[in-house]
């Protein structure tokens, strides 16, 4: 049994010690690369968008609560939510770095810079935001037929074992 448990420790060490010893760390070199990611894909592009619907939002809410608000309000309130967006786009940046590093190699992120910078790439990147939008509502759409063929499903099969759900 003593001698199980010596393997045993022997084995988790070498493991542990292992994925320590192989894994990548995160240098400044991965870091320009993973920032370099990050703007030739437009992924920063969110951060925009978050901006445009904030503001929308923002401005919906106070129009609706209080019409009398000159329309310069709305102005400043844009202007403000852009510029302090923009101003704390690098602290977005900085949250990426571990996500990109723990899922992709330095060599991955180079290789992915390149086959951006392709004509392929470039077209990826130009219509990728299209198709996940159209994407989604694709699967909204599947979702909602299908939830309704479950629920269906789910009564008739209740009903046949005599199960009866008060609503």
């Amino acid at each position: 049994m003593k001698l199980v448990k010596t393997i045993l420790v022997l084995f988790l060490c070498t493991i542990s010690f292992s994925t320590v010893s192989f894994s990548e760390e995160l240098t400044n070199q991965k870091k320009e690369a993973i920032k370099e990611l990050i703007e030739i894909t437009g992924a920063m592009d969110i951060a925009r968008q978050l901006s445009q619907a904030l503001t929308a939002q923002m401005t919906m809410i106070l129009k609706k609560s209080r019409p009398d608000v000159p329309e310069e309000a709305f102005n400043i309130l844009k202007e403000v939510v852009d510029s302090t967006i923009e101003e704390e786009t690098g602290s977005l940046v900085e949250l990426q770095y571990p996500i990109y590093h723990k899922y992709l190699t330095f060599n991955e992120i180079k290789k992915m810079v390149e086959f951006y910078k392709t004509p392929v790439g470039k077209k990826a990147v130009k219509v990728m935001p299209k198709m996940l939008q159209e994407g989604m509502q694709a699967a909204r759409q599947w979702a909602q037929s299908v939830g309704n063929k479950v629920q269906q499903r789910i009564n008739t099969r209740l009903r046949e074992e005599g199960i009866e759900i008060k609503r």
